[in-house]
């Protein structure tokens, strides 16, 4: 039964996907799948951004098969409803700055910024469980292994701000994309 109910999320376009496009007058356009619009598809290709507006499409062949009008019609007006939807009522989007200054004070906390709860519970597990570590070995006076879990320590906050801050510029550029959020002064 679940593999049922995956189905439409599987046959979705994404940027895994190869399209070759037949458009009127027997012009092919190739390349990868990008982003769909209310009157356009964007591809990337070799040759750069490619955007063909939906009225011209004939003929589209995703990944090797033939793909009917309907059916890709279809999943590119899902792909514009998606993206209005997330528009509409976007995710938190605090600035990339931010997601990375939390995160270097407690790994996790820029997880939490961006609203990934899970990201948020396993970096902070781990955070927790290596303070602990080193407020154990300072408890019991054995300063040895000291410098090499405050380094650990480091460089996995490091990760967790690389992480969070990336999602969070992902988001503030699709969003600025789309006129939803100002531009940076």
């Amino acid at each position: 039964m679940l593999p049922l109910l995956l189905l439409p999320i599987a046959s979705a376009l994404d940027g895994n996907d190869q399209l070759t496009i037949t458009l009127a007058g027997d012009v092919e356009v190739t390349g990868w799948f990008l982003r769909a619009e209310a009157d356009q598809v964007i591809l990337s290709s070799d040759a750069g951004i490619i955007e063909v507006p939906v009225v011209i499409i004939e003929s589209v062949i995703r990944n090797g098969e033939p793909m009917g009008e309907a059916p890709f019609m279809a999943e590119v007006s899902e792909a514009w409803s998606l993206l209005e939807a997330f528009r509409a009522d976007p995710p938190p989007h605090p600035h990339p700055v931010a997601t990375f200054g939390l995160s270097m004070l407690w790994a996790g906390s820029g997880h939490a910024a961006i609203g990934d709860w899970r990201g948020f519970r396993n970096y902070s597990v781990i955070e927790g469980a290596m303070l602990s570590s080193i407020a154990l070995n300072i408890a019991v006076d054995n300063p040895q292994p000291i410098p090499t879990l405050i380094a650990l320590d480091v460089i996995f906050r490091v990760w967790s701000a690389r992480e969070s801050t990336l999602v969070a510029r992902r988001r503030q550029d699709l969003l600025r994309r789309y006129n939803t959020i100002p531009e940076p002064p």
